[in-house]
């Protein structure tokens, strides 16, 4: 009597929670063979197949291992990276955990350039009713980006900045000055906490921070003198008259006259004059900063009828057309031809004479609170300071 040949068994192998059966497995053909099946990473049902039963159960034990690790072979790990494993598992971490980490890697790795554009979306979403400050850190980031753009964010240092600090240049090749340098740092500090806030720098002090502040000496304001300003109110034309007078005698900002192309700030409107109570409102839509009480000198009221400006007749914005310092058609700035008569424009000089002047009148605290500052920005960029009589010549100016 002949014994019947065994049926071929099938093998379970197991790794960890991993399990993959080894069965056999007929061809339509009719030959024999082993097979397997697994779910690759996408969750289809693949299939492997062989001849040889041995040869499909070591098959079946890797994938199953493979499985187990994640589809990641744990055997060509280096020395380091199998005690950064070996340390993250100590710590019993969750599927959230690993999460976390994955997107706090992906965040660090960012280039300067993905950042930038990022942040250029945020600031300009958020930006407020000037755009001045968002075309500045444009222009300046920008820059940056042109060396950097492709360099990691996370991965700049101290050195990084530094260097590109000193190495900015004027397009004829000299040394930016100290002021400019100070502004571009200042954008990039701006930069890079935004950056740290969005999870794309680590904690800490940001590598713009570190960097070594361009030391910026204080300059003295350039003041006019009563006769200067004389000058100039005789010869100014009558569409620039309102800005000469506004901005010497009561300090107006250039950009409350003339808001900057683009910007969505109005301007200051002679509707912001209360003649009769001898005060102007400044909205603070036109400010810089808050609402402000300006009170209007006899002597605005003086020139601007001088020049025609008739105060029943005033309406709409105070400055229009193009602003003073532009040219056209070949044709000088009304700045340049005023400065003319008194050895140069020098920039900034209305707003400097007005607080320097009234503060010899009224005090400090008082004059910053109508020029819109605070009382320590004022003192360091405006202040030259000038004696009660100065100030009386200078406000009792007439025609």
């Amino acid at each position: 009597m002949t014994s019947k040949k065994a049926e071929p068994k099938s093998k379970t192998i197991r790794v960890g929670s991993v399990s993959i059966t080894a069965y056999p497995w007929q061809h339509p053909s009719g030959a024999a063979y082993w097979r397997f099946a697994y779910q690759d990473r996408a969750g289809k049902r693949k299939f492997i197949t062989r001849a040889d039963r041995a040869e499909l159960i070591d098959l079946a034990r890797n994938k199953a291992r493979e499985i187990h690790n994640g589809n990641f072979d744990l055997t060509i790990l280096s020395d380091e990276q199998a005690r950064l494993c070996r340390a993250f598992l100590e710590l019993n971490p969750t599927w959230q955990h690993i999460a976390t980490l994955r997107e706090t890697a992906s965040a660090h790795s960012i280039t300067v350039a993905a950042a930038l554009t990022c942040f250029h979306e945020t600031k300009n979403a958020n930006r407020g009713l000037s755009g001045r400050n968002t075309t500045t850190l444009r222009k300046n980031l920008n820059v940056f980006s042109a060396t950097h753009g492709e360099r990691i964010l996370s991965g700049l240092t101290k050195s990084d900045i530094d260097q590109w600090l000193v190495s900015l240049k004027k397009t004829n090749g000299d040394p930016l000055a100290p002021r400019t340098r100070l502004n571009f740092r200042r954008s990039l500090v701006t930069f890079f906490l935004w950056a740290q806030k969005s999870g794309y720098v680590p904690p800490g002090e940001t590598a713009a921070a570190l960097s070594e502040k361009p030391i910026v000496e204080d300059k003295e304001p350039l003041t006019l003198t009563p006769k200067e300003y004389k000058t100039m109110l005789e010869a100014v034309s009558q569409q620039y008259a309102p800005w000469l007078i506004l901005g010497g005698f009561m300090g107006f900002r250039h950009e409350e006259l003339y808001p900057e192309a683009g910007s969505r700030k109005p301007g200051l409107t002679w509707e912001d004059f209360q003649w009769k109570e001898g005060l102007v409102i400044v909205p603070k839509a036109v400010s810089k900063t808050r609402r402000r009480i300006v009170p209007i000198p006899e002597a605005v009221i003086t020139w601007l009828n001088h020049h025609g400006h008739k105060l029943a007749n005033l309406t709409g914005r105070c400055c229009t057309g193009k602003p003073p310092a532009k040219t056209s058609h070949k044709i000088e700035s009304e700045t340049k031809r005023l400065g003319n008569l008194i050895g140069g424009w020098r920039p900034n000089c209305l707003r400097d004479s007005f607080i320097s002047y009234r503060a010899a009148q009224i005090g400090l605290g008082q004059t910053a609170m109508e020029a819109g500052n605070s009382e320590s920005e004022a003192k360091k960029s405006y202040l030259h300071a000038m004696s009660e009589a100065d100030a009386t010549a200078f406000f009792d100016l007439r025609p």
